[in-house]
């Protein structure tokens, strides 16, 4: 008799450790997926004021010239500047305006606009200037979601690695009075830092989850024992 009631404590106690397990496991993922989702939200959120933000001060009729000549005109200049002070001020990695390339197996990408900080400009200028071509930054299938993105009637959110590093990208086109779109207004967040703060978010509740499913694993132990040996006596 005694020793069926210490195979089944065993039994007992080996089922309930996999459940807290288990248990621990699931509301780890749930917590991941949850926090995951609710941060590239809020990300989008953002990205998306800001697009329309900069999408609002645009001049579409000049900047398709602009485009269309690779010239430069006096509100080419001022957007510049207008987009450069968000660069300054706002906390993103990159902020510009492109024009993907049209052949799906085509990686070049003509630079219409670059926002840069005033250090940036001073000290370290990209010389990407109006139509500069991009050929060796990007590869085809990274040029094809920019392409896929102009085909678009709504901002588009991907992540892509490229010679810049790795970001998640928000991208809205920008369409003439035909509703042809010519470019594309683009802002990238560096995706580490949404990498890091999911990380670290997780591995707190993760944490926390294993100290509350120990402390559940020994109480039960101990309301175990106590009623084992109240039983016995």
């Amino acid at each position: 008799m005694a020793k069926n009631n210490k195979s089944l404590k065993r039994s007992i106690t080996i089922g309930y450790a996999i459940f807290i397990a288990f248990l621990c496991l699931i509301l780890s993922l749930v917590t991941f997926y949850s926090h995951t989702q609710s941060l590239y939200s809020a990300y989008e959120e953002r990205m998306t004021d800001l697009l329309n933000y900069v999408y609002y001060y645009i001049d579409l009729e000049d900047l398709g010239e602009c485009c269309e000549t690779f010239e430069p005109s006096d509100k080419y200049w001022e957007l510049q500047d207008f987009m450069d002070r968000i660069t300054e001020t706002m906390d993103i990695h990159y902020l510009y305006i492109i024009i993907p390339p049209k052949d799906e197996d085509d990686a070049s990408i003509y630079n219409v606009l670059s926002a840069d900080t005033a250090y940036g400009r001073m000290y370290a200028p990209d010389g990407y200037y109006l139509g500069y071509l991009i050929e060796d930054m990007y590869t085809a299938d990274q040029a094809a979601k920019y392409r896929a993105a102009m085909s678009k009637n709504e901002i588009t959110f991907f992540e892509i690695e490229s010679g810049w590093g790795d970001d998640y990208s928000g991208c809205m086109p920008l369409k003439d009075a035909n509703g042809n779109a010519f470019a594309l207004l683009c802002v990238d967040i560096d995706v580490s830092k949404i990498h890091k703060m999911i990380n670290s978010y997780t591995f707190v509740n993760i944490i926390l989850i294993m100290v509350i499913g120990v402390v559940f694993a020994v109480v039960f132990l101990y309301i175990q024992r106590f009623f084992g040996n109240d039983i016995k006596d």
